[in-house]
């Protein structure tokens, strides 16, 4: 059976497509990721609380709330602080 004319270029189209997409959504997933409202109570963003972690060395839960008040509500996101605290000082 012979290969019509197009098919090469249509496998080609279908590659770079999908090759969109997938960069696509893996830059959607890490912009998303920033924008993350991680304190509730006081609607603190993680993008907020990674910028002072890093621009001030915070180490602990406490620092954080002091620079940007997520944690000192409810107490609900401290875990999540701690995660962040964690990814960025190791």
């Amino acid at each position: 059976m012979s290969k019509r004319p197009f098919d090469n270029l249509f496998n080609f189209v279908i590659i770079v497509v999908q090759n969109f997409f997938v960069s696509l959504h893996q830059h959607l997933t890490k912009y998303t990721k920033t924008m993350e409202t991680i304190c509730n109570c006081f609607q603190v963003d993680r993008d907020t609380i990674v910028k002072a972690i890093k621009e001030k060395h915070l180490t602990t839960v406490e620092q954080v709330g002091e620079e940007t008040n997520a944690g000192t509500g409810c107490g609900g996101c401290q875990p999540k602080i701690q995660e962040i605290l964690k990814e960025i000082n190791g």
